[in-house]
């Protein structure tokens, strides 16, 4: 874990998922298509029509269509530069995810997808705190 550009092994980790709308055709699973694949296919796609067409509803999406999803200078709701910077696995696929806390140290996280075998993770990652008593939290001195 990094805080401050530096290695932290107290430090907190984040781990975000889930979707914020079906992109593309909706009567399309994304399951069976890729994101850029979603993506060129979105009516969401083109951003400045959009948040046009959306400013009409100030009661959802603030004065003049200020919507904090759309980021036009990203390339509106699919950026054009392929996967975010701030984005370590993406994929247009639904699922779930578990966190198994393994004992004091270790917490396995797993993600998995509606469409895959049983039991098989798309992803996964093991959190290892290290030794508790070092850190300042377990340790009394926060």
């Amino acid at each position: 874990m990094k805080l401050n550009y530096a290695s932290d092994s107290c430090g907190i980790v984040h781990i975000t998922i889930g979707t914020g709308g079906k992109p593309g055709n909706p009567a399309r699973a994304l399951d069976d298509q890729t994101i850029e694949e979603a993506c060129s296919s979105s009516p969401f796609n083109n951003p400045a029509t959009w948040v046009a067409k959306e400013a009409k509803n100030p009661t959802v999406f603030g004065p003049a269509g200020n919507c904090p999803t759309v980021q036009p200078d990203l390339g509106g709701f699919c950026w054009s530069d392929g996967q975010p910077s701030f984005s370590a696995v993406r994929t247009a696929a639904f699922g779930h995810g578990t966190l198994d806390i393994l004992n004091a140290t270790h917490a396995e996280w797993a993600f998995y997808r509606n469409n895959d075998a049983p039991g098989v993770a798309m992803d996964k990652v093991m959190l290892n705190r290290g030794q508790p008593t070092t850190c300042a939290s377990v340790a009394g001195r926060d």
